[in-house]
């Protein structure tokens, strides 16, 4: 799958979010790229980026 926002890049993110007072739930598919250049609220949340960092972490070096 693609990244929606640049349709370049595979989409390796995907978030689900949820306006306060809104019972949708919007899905985005983003390249890790395009995550990061986004105004998203994610970003600013510790836990999000000690889970991309985990996870980038698993890719660069696989567990055995």
């Amino acid at each position: 799958m693609r990244c929606e926002k640049c349709h370049k890049n595979e989409a390796t993110i995907h978030v689900n979010e949820m306006d306060a007072g809104s019972p949708e739930i919007q899905k985005r598919h983003l390249c890790e790229t395009c995550f990061r250049e986004s105004e998203s609220d994610l970003m600013k949340r510790p836990d999000i980026m000690k889970a991309l960092e985990t996870l980038r972490a698993h890719k660069d070096n696989p567990p055995a």
